[in-house]
């Protein structure tokens, strides 16, 4: 997790300079394009911060109490 934290904070930042730069650019094409680019980052950011936790997933509803098991 510490490892990607630049990696991750980079690509943050990238998807609100993008967002900006759509903004700053006062064209609704170009602002589509960055908002669709911005969400392709967020994504991939996503899958960044969440892939060392992907293996132990699966223990996640045994330690949810207030659940049951199925729900």
């Amino acid at each position: 997790m510490q490892r990607t934290r630049s990696l991750r904070y980079t690509l943050f930042i990238c998807m609100f300079a993008v967002v900006l730069a759509g903004l700053f650019s006062h064209s609704y094409l170009l602002l589509a394009a960055a908002v669709v680019l911005a969400i392709v980052l967020g994504v991939v950011a996503d899958v960044v911060e969440n892939r060392p936790t992907n293996p132990f997933r699966k223990y996640n509803a045994l330690h949810d109490h207030h659940v049951s098991v199925g729900e």
